[in-house]
């Protein structure tokens, strides 16, 4: 049987998602009530933030490259549809082989360089959603096992940054990610299963601490995961 937790939500102990970065760029719009209520709470982000707001859509002068950068986020929004969320308990077949495997062995598949099993420990869950139609949600529920993997970026176009080269390969490599969380997630439905996806914009966790607790790797001092291949 696979089942979904319910616990009590401890601020002191999870991150809000709403105070990422990426929830202030592109869920605050200058003059909204969201954006309004937001900083009359954080007043010390205001500023800094409403800088980095300068740079705009046009950071990158040519308009291929933000075309390229803008058209790969829309679609991973897009893909956000399907990820699924925890729900009621199911019934879960049986499958042929060891599950371990068959999931190591989706993952190897689509170029997977690691891939983990672990059980969720709720402090890394957010405590409040911040992205997308989610945004102010509370996470109270959680699926018991999580299933993490990592992908290879390209070492020579990450070292460009913050070229468009750079962040064409970050665009690449979600969408990759978002390709194997899902091909893994409707697989483990097909068995009986319930899966939920964490992509891009779309998740429920913080996946650094989550992926060094699956045995991918370490967290480094930039507060990222660092694994041995490259």
């Amino acid at each position: 049987m696979t089942q979904t937790y319910s616990f009590t939500r401890n601020d002191a102990d999870r991150f809000d998602e709403r105070d990422t970065i990426f929830s202030r760029m592109f869920e605050l719009t200058e003059g909204t009530q969201r954006c309004r209520e937001y900083y009359q709470q954080h007043p010390s982000l205001e500023a800094p933030d409403k800088q980095l707001r300068e740079y705009g859509p046009g950071f990158y002068s040519g308009a291929a490259d933000q075309a390229v950068l803008s058209g790969g986020f829309s679609f991973l929004a897009d893909l956000r549809a399907f990820t699924g969320k925890p729900g009621k308990e199911s019934a879960a077949e049986q499958a042929d082989g060891p599950l371990n495997d068959l999931i190591a062995g989706i993952a190897g598949e689509y170029d997977a360089v690691r891939t983990g099993i672990t059980r969720t420990n709720p402090r890394y869950l957010y405590s409040y959603r911040g992205r997308g139609s989610c945004y102010g949600e509370e996470i109270t529920d959680f699926l018991p096992y999580s299933i993490i993997f990592a992908v290879p970026m390209d070492r020579k176009k990450t070292t460009q940054a913050p070229k468009p080269a750079s962040s064409r390969e970050v665009v690449k490599r979600y969408l990759h990610a978002a390709v194997i969380s899902l091909v893994t997630a409707y697989t483990l439905r097909e068995l009986g299963f319930e899966a939920v996806c964490h992509i891009d914009g779309e998740s429920r966790m913080v996946m650094p601490p989550m992926a060094e607790e699956a045995g991918l790797g370490y967290i480094g001092l930039m507060g990222l995961l660092l694994t041995r291949e490259r």
